[in-house]
């Protein structure tokens, strides 16, 4: 009796042990580019920096799971810090010398950037891997709301065998998507952030 008692604990363990979930991917805290190397990182003397100030203003997370990115090999993949981490990436965008990045101190009358998180996951297949981040933009100046714009970066590529470093590369390549699609509106828009204001009839210069 004692040895079936015995028997019955011991598998009742073994599908304990079977039915508990895999350690999680956990990513790191801060971004990291594609190959160790910034692709905005140029300078452009057609724009002085000192006309055309950003700062990052806020960044949050809106997604319902702050945690959760998704699913890879069977794991949860996690961060604990995805404002971090997106705020790093956002950060990285200083090394483009068309726009001058300053401190929410020194911005003065320049562009602040707002930024939400609203999406972030992972999913692997059998032969295929696939991470997606979505950023929305918001543009301000004083008083002024200069508009918005949503950005969305994607990363497919082979399954090599769901690992660790697999998860984080890919969702840090679909966050480098979407930073160069920042970098490319602000281009646009600071342009047009320098033309000079129509001043109204009778009001001074």
């Amino acid at each position: 009796m004692r040895v079936l008692l015995s028997a019955a604990i011991a598998l009742a363990a073994l599908g304990a042990s079977a039915c508990a979930s895999p350690e999680p991917v956990m990513l790191a805290s801060d971004f990291a580019p594609k190959n160790g190397r910034i692709p905005w990182a140029y300078s452009f003397k057609g724009i002085s920096p000192a006309t055309c100030r950003i700062s990052i203003a806020d960044v949050v997370d809106a997604r319902s799971d702050k945690q959760s990115m998704g699913r890879f090999g069977g794991r949860y993949v996690r961060h604990e810090d995805a404002v971090g981490w997106v705020r790093s990436g956002l950060e990285t965008l200083i090394h483009d010398k068309r726009f001058g990045f300053v401190s929410l101190a020194d911005v003065g009358d320049g562009v602040l950037m707002n930024v939400s998180l609203l999406k972030a996951y992972m999913e692997g297949l059998a032969t295929s891997k696939n991470a997606t981040v979505v950023l929305r933009v918001s543009y301000v100046r004083g008083a002024e709301f200069l508009g918005e714009n949503t950005f969305r970066g994607d990363f497919t590529d082979v399954n090599w065998g769901s690992g660790d470093d697999e998860a984080r590369d890919s969702l840090n390549v679909a966050l480098q998507e979407a930073l160069l699609a920042i970098d490319a509106d602000l281009a646009a828009r600071c342009s047009k952030w320098l033309e000079p204001k129509a001043v109204a009839a009778g009001q001074p210069l």
